[in-house]
């Protein structure tokens, strides 16, 4: 069955470990809408992140955002599903991660929160590189304070460790509450709602196409991305992804560095794969 739906993670995906998005990816996701496929992204990011690609393909019409916390219909700029996160669970991890060496980005109303300190302590979390990311997020004095007076829903945090041991302790603490937790690519959490994940918003993208599971194709690079890889009709992992998600993908494509989501989208325009 011919794919008609494509869905992209952003990190390690459509960026290379620079974080830049070169002429060849972007010249092949056009390839791919000039040959009649929907391509959505599936990632992490939230909508002020995605901007990144977004302003380089603007013709994208869906965006899965925050790992699965949303689906929303760009051209609109409405949210078509939603698995926010209630305040109070919010606040219940808040209370856990305050505990730990941490840079907690928090996600909410299509925008990025931080602690004002941990903006300006970046490079101890993050790769410099990402640097560029963080330019749409807002810095707050407390995000403690900012969630205690919260009574709307949260999409999703994205958290950052230093220690591993702290890790593993806090990712044991998290998964006593009822959400999903996950990692992407670094010493990292991601804590959402417990019916989030990309493989779940993918399969509400594809029923409001009318679509068999058969006719999507996916393509990422991490841990939360096994979801939306196993739930595709084809799943390609990138050369850069570990071992692990490369073994549960149909496909693996060479590196983001590499070109490779280039190399995997005309394999699938060929129907090669």
């Amino acid at each position: 069955m011919a794919i008609r739906l494509l869905a992209l993670d952003v990190d390690g995906t459509i960026t290379n470990s620079r974080n830049d998005i070169t002429p060849v990816t972007v010249a092949a996701i056009r390839r791919a809408m000039d040959a009649g496929l929907t391509v959505a992204l599936n990632t992490g990011r939230d909508l002020s992140e995605s901007r990144q690609v977004l302003d380089l393909v603007p013709e994208i019409h869906y965006l899965m955002g925050c790992t699965g916390a949303y689906l929303m219909d760009l051209r609109s700029g409405k949210r078509l599903v939603s698995h926010a996160m209630d305040a109070s669970l919010a606040r219940a991890a808040h209370d856990i991660l305050r505990r730990y060496d941490t840079m907690v980005n928090l996600y909410m109303d299509d925008e990025v929160y931080n602690d004002d300190w941990a903006l300006r302590d970046f490079e101890r979390f993050y790769p410099p590189a990402l640097r560029s990311v963080m330019k749409a997020h807002h810095a707050v004095p407390d995000l403690g304070a900012l969630l205690a007076a919260r009574e709307a829903p949260v999409d999703k945090y994205y958290v950052m460790f230093t220690d591993e041991a702290e890790h593993r302790e806090a990712m044991a603490q998290m998964r006593r509450l009822p959400l999903f937790v996950t990692r992407a690519a670094f010493l990292d959490m991601e804590i959402m709602h417990a019916a989030a994940n990309k493989g779940a918003i993918l399969r509400d993208l594809a029923g409001l196409l009318g679509l068999d599971m058969a006719e999507v194709a996916a393509v990422g690079d991490s841990e939360n991305d096994v979801a939306m890889l196993q739930t595709a009709g084809v799943g390609v992992a990138m050369g850069n992804a570990k071992p692990a998600v490369q073994a549960l993908a149909d496909v693996v494509a060479p590196r983001s560095d590499e070109d490779g989501l280039a190399w995997a989208i005309d394999r699938i325009l060929k129907e090669a794969v």
